[in-house]
């Protein structure tokens, strides 16, 4: 997957909320018809822009998906292979778990952006009713996700430097009934985890706290942490245990 690199991310943000500015119009005809083009050789189009929309919208289970596009359930499945295949969607895979389990995702940063922004939205765009708030509010949503996304890799590559307080050998997200946390990393072997949740925010000491006390779980040796936008006073939870980085520990990598 080609992550938006988290040196560009400030450029871009500025550029985007720059954007705000421009009219529907201008959205409409620079935008709007690129995933029919995309998408435009597969068969049940209808079907495929629901499940991608589902998706952009948080409805990452097979489940969640099928109930969405009004398919039985074992029938999304060929759907879902045929975009893994093209390259539009990959599988997020929940760790800790005895048997392999998938959430899934949009890789392509153009379509998760299209169908977060514009396929939802397209009357308003149509008739030129979209609002400044409108943007900001799905602007947060794909931020945030791309953010968890370059948090990972961040992880990863401090892995890779071995700059972290054990080597994991997998990475993923924990997942149980509606308990969620953003990254799990693990080492099976040593019994040794990660865990870390991800804000696209400014967070306040206090709300640190409060994320990592959440993340109290039972079971291995256990590290927490957070990533976050901005975070304040990062230097007192570092000298408690907690692992804490924001934008400006990830645009040294």
């Amino acid at each position: 997957m080609g992550f938006l690199p988290i040196s560009l991310l400030h450029l871009v943000i500025k550029l985007l909320k720059n954007s705000l500015r421009k009219s529907s119009r201008e959205l409409k005809d620079n935008f709007y018809d690129e995933p029919y083009i995309v998408l435009s050789e597969l068969r049940e189009l209808k079907t495929y822009f629901s499940i991608l929309s589902a998706i952009a919208a948080g409805k990452r289970k097979p489940s969640e998906m099928a109930n969405e596009v009004d398919l039985e359930g074992r029938k999304i499945h060929s759907y879902i292979e045929t975009l893994i295949r093209l390259g539009f969607v990959e599988r997020d895979l929940l760790v800790a778990r005895k048997e392999k389990r998938w959430l899934y995702i949009i890789s392509d940063p153009m379509l998760m952006s299209w169908f977060s922004l514009v396929y939802p939205k397209r009357t308003e765009i149509e008739i030129g009713a979209m609002t400044i708030d409108d943007v900001k509010e799905i602007l947060q949503r794909i931020f945030s996700f791309r953010f968890e996304q370059v948090s990972r890799e961040f992880l990863i590559e401090l892995n890779r430097k071995g700059n972290l307080p054990f080597r994991f050998t997998k990475i993923g997200r924990w997942w149980h009934k509606e308990e969620e946390i953003d990254i799990v990393a693990l080492n099976e072997k040593e019994k040794k985890s990660l865990l870390i949740e991800i804000k696209w925010k400014e967070l306040k000491e206090r709300e640190i706290k409060g994320i990592l006390n959440d993340l109290e779980l039972e079971g291995w040796d256990k590290i927490y942490g957070v990533i976050a936008k901005k975070v304040q006073k990062k230097e007192n939870l570092w000298e408690r245990g907690f692992l804490i980085w924001d934008l400006e520990d990830l645009d040294v990598l």
